[in-house]
């Protein structure tokens, strides 16, 4: 069954996206598609209304990384919104609800301030990553240097990382 992906433009110059019914592995590339063709035309913006998916797999997770890798750092954004319990416990299971702004519903995806999601800053010490999302990917997943040195930022030692966590 294909993938309804309703889209709407909204104020604050943000596409919202609201897939309805599951993000798996036969209906993401559709997500996917619709994700690189707005991201073509030079949307930076964006909201993903969960609240109409039933459920998400790890092939839904891959293309809401990729989203939210493309869209960090500059004016880019990506808030999830309306995730249902089950939504959630993907995001939390796979260790991924730290990386993204996640808010109750669209009203507040919209309008909330934009927020630094994850855990707590790193400390002083820790050397800072240039890539906003590379850095949520450290703070949720550690550093990958030794414990003796300053975390290491290695981007394709991360990529194979998540890559390998999502099981891809």
């Amino acid at each position: 069954m294909p993938l309804e992906i309703r889209e709407t433009k909204a104020d604050g110059g943000f596409v919202v996206l609201e897939p309805v019914g599951r993000l798996e592995s036969k209906t993401s590339p559709e997500l996917d598609r619709k994700v690189v063709a707005l991201l073509a035309a030079g949307e930076r913006r964006f909201v993903v209304d969960l609240a109409s998916t039933e459920y998400v797999s790890s092939a839904g997770l891959r293309v809401l990384l990729m989203l939210g890798k493309k869209v960090s750092g500059g004016a880019g954004r990506l808030v999830l919104c309306g995730l249902n319990p089950q939504v959630r416990e993907v995001f939390d299971v796979a260790g991924l609800g730290a990386l993204f702004v996640i808010r109750a519903s669209r009203a507040e995806a919209l309008t909330s301030p934009d927020p630094v999601p994850g855990p707590a800053a790193p400390a002083a010490s820790a050397r800072p990553v240039e890539d906003p999302f590379l850095a949520r990917v450290v703070a949720v997943f550690g550093p990958v240097g030794p414990a003796h040195e300053a975390p290491a930022f290695d981007r394709s030692l991360l990529e194979r990382a998540a890559s390998a966590l999502l099981g891809r």
